[in-house]
C-alpha cells in the first residue's frame, strides 16, 4: 500500500484507538482525509452508473456516489462525537465541583508521558516505546505528601505537522489541555532534536489557546542521558524546567515540589453575574470553576465560584463581555 504522510499517521492512530470516542475520532479524520481525494481514485476508471433521463443526468460517476456516502457518514460521526463530547463536558464539570486542580501531561509522541503518570500516581497506564501509544485522555489522582490532591490527565502525543483532520477530530479530547490549571511539557532528553520538538509542542498549544497557561518543562529519560551535568545545563536554558527519570524515579520528589510551587491549589472566591437565559455563560462557569452558590436576582443569575488566579485571568480575557465580576 502506498500512502502519504497524513494518511500514514491516520492509519497509525486507527491501530492504536481503543475507546469508542477514539475510534470515532480517527474514523472521522480518515473520512475527511479521503473526501477530497476521491476524484483521483476514480479517474482511471471513468465508470458511470445510471441512464439518460434520470434526475442526475446522463450518468453518475462512481466517485460522486462515494462522495455522498462519505458526506453522510461524516455527518453521522460528528453527531455521535458531539454526544460523547457533551458527556465529557459534564464529567469535567463534575471534577471541577470536587475542587481538584487539573494537570495536563503533554509532549511530543513517545516522550514518556504515560510512564511519568504511572511513576507519580502508582497507576498502570499502558506505556510502550512506540508512537501514539495513548489516544484517550486517561485521568489519575495525584496525592502529595501534604495531603493535597490533583488530577493528572494523559493526552495524545503531539507530532510535527499533525494532520489537520486529526486535530479537528480530537478537539474534545484536546480540550482537556485547554481547561487544565497546569501543563507538564514532557521532553525526551535523549532526542537530539528536542529543541525542535519543544517548538512543535508550543505551536500546538498556541493553536489550542493554551500557550499562556502555567507550565513546567520536564526533561524525561535522564537515566539514559550520558552526562547529567550537561543535562542540567540544558534544562537551565528553559524557564521553570527540571530533569527527571520516570523509569527509575530520579528527581520525581523534586518535580512534585515544583508542581506544588506553581500555586495550582491557590484559589480565589469570585461573585459573577450573568443574564437569565444565558445557558452558555452558566455552563462556562461550571466547566472552569468550582460553583459554591447560585441565585436569581432581578433578571440576573448571581453565581459564587472558586477559581485559580490563572483561570480567572483567562476567563476575564476571553469572556469579559458576557460575565460581570462583582467583587473584582
Amino acid at each position: 500500500k502506498v500512502t502519504d504522510r497524513p494518511g500514514l499517521i491516520i492509519d497509525i492512530f486507527g491501530r492504536r484507538a481503543r475507546s469508542r470516542e477514539a475510534v470515532l475520532q480517527v474514523e472521522l479524520a480518515r473520512e475527511e482525509y479521503m473526501l477530497p481525494r476521491l476524484v483521483g481514485l476514480w479517474t482511471h476508471l471513468e465508470k458511470q452508473r445510471g441512464a439518460v433521463g434520470i434526475r442526475s443526468g446522463p450518468g453518475e460517476k462512481v466517485y460522486e456516489t462515494d462522495r455522498r456516502k462519505i458526506k453522510t457518514h461524516i455527518s453521522e460521526l460528528k453527531k455521535e462525537i458531539k454526544a460523547l463530547s457533551v458527556q465529557r463536558d459534564n464529567k469535567r464539570a463534575g471534577r471541577r465541583s470536587l475542587g481538584f486542580p487539573v494537570i495536563a501531561v503533554t509532549g511530543y509522541t513517545n516522550a514518556g508521558k504515560s510512564t511519568l503518570i504511572n511513576r507519580l500516581t502508582g497507576s498502570s497506564l499502558t506505556a510502550e516505546n512506540r508512537l501514539f501509544a495513548t489516544l484517550d485522555p486517561f485521568i489519575r489522582k495525584l496525592a502529595f505528601n501534604n495531603g493535597k490532591e490533583a488530577l493528572l490527565v494523559d493526552t495524545v502525543g503531539f507530532l510535527k505537522k499533525l494532520p489537520t483532520q486529526l486535530i479537528a477530530a480530537f478537539k474534545s479530547t484536546l480540550d482537556e489541555i485547554r481547561y487544565a490549571d497546569l501543563i507538564l511539557k514532557v521532553v525526551d532528553a535523549t532526542d537530539e532534536n528536542f529543541d525542535a520538538k519543544i517548538s512543535v509542542v508550543d505551536e500546538i498549544l498556541n493553536g489550542l489557546d493554551a500557550s499562556s497557561k502555567k507550565s513546567i518543562t520536564v526533561f524525561n529519560k535522564a537515566d539514559l542521558f550520558p552526562d547529567l551535568g550537561r543535562l542540567r545545563n540544558i534544562t537551565g536554558r528553559y524557564e521553570n524546567s527540571i530533569a527527571i527519570s520516570s523509569l527509575n524515579g530520579y528527581n520525581i520528589p523534586e518535580l512534585a515540589a515544583k508542581i506544588m510551587e506553581s500555586d495550582i491549589f491557590k484559589t480565589r472566591a469570585v461573585k459573577v453575574s450573568i443574564r437569565e437565559g444565558d445557558p452558555s455563560s452558566r455552563d462556562l462557569l461550571y466547566r472552569n470553576a468550582r460553583v459554591m452558590n447560585e441565585k436569581c436576582l432581578d433578571g440576573e443569575i448571581i453565581i459564587d465560584i472558586e477559581i485559580s488566579s490563572g483561570g480567572l485571568d483567562r476567563m476575564k480575557k476571553k469572556h469579559g463581555e458576557s460575565l460581570r465580576f462583582l467583587n473584582e
